[in-house]
């Protein structure tokens, strides 16, 4: 999330020959300057909870407890895969909400004796999303190897963790999936209390 810093800055006026100025109008500068930075405050507020959207509540919430999956990163996945546009499509060509590409999507599909489906379908996609987080979730023991597994693929995390019994998220080699997996875990935080 971006933080917005404000600084006050503190004018200081000569005392000699400027005691007319400062009684007529210091108190309304100073007036000024408050309600500024109200206005200021109110806006950058009102930016940071409109930062997140959550549509499609209902369907993430069953759709999560049929594969057994935490909404609250179902929301998170979605809401930095596509920003919740069903029709987003990625350079690499992943659609939908998920952001799932055809061939993951065909395999889902496949995995859950579909013969028709639409990838863009919401419902669809938000299922093929908690599918494939409860897949991942059956081999990676932390949440951060699920994201990053969601993100860069399977082999890579293997790749990541090697002998290790626990996974560093500095062994991460994509500056992606780097930073996927903080804007996934930063908005964790937000989606939690919707949950």
């Amino acid at each position: 999330m971006e933080r917005i810093a404000l600084t006050v800055v503190v004018i200081s006026v000569p005392m000699f020959g400027h005691t007319f100025f400062m009684k007529k109008y210091g108190i309304a500068i100073i007036i000024s300057v408050i309600s500024l930075c109200v206005v200021i405050c109110c806006v950058a507020l009102l930016l940071s909870a409109n930062h997140y959207q959550l549509k499609y509540k209902t369907e993430i919430k069953a759709y999560s407890a049929t594969y057994n999956v935490d909404p609250a990163l179902v929301a998170s996945i979605i809401s930095t895969e596509s920003n919740f546009n069903e029709n987003a499509v990625s350079k690499a060509g992943a659609c939908g909400l998920g952001q799932i590409l055809p061939s993951t999507a065909t395999w889902i599909a496949q995995q859950l004796n579909m013969q028709d489906y639409d990838i863009f379908d919401p419902k669809t996609n938000i299922e093929f999303t908690c599918f494939y987080l409860s897949y991942l979730s059956k081999r990676f023991l932390t949440a951060e190897e699920v994201v990053a597994a969601y993100n860069a693929g399977e082999n890579k995390v293997r790749e990541w963790r090697g002998t290790s019994a626990e996974f560093q998220p500095q062994t991460i080699t994509y500056p992606e999936t780097k930073t996927y997996l903080n804007k996934v875990t930063t908005a964790y935080k937000y989606y939690s209390k919707k949950f």
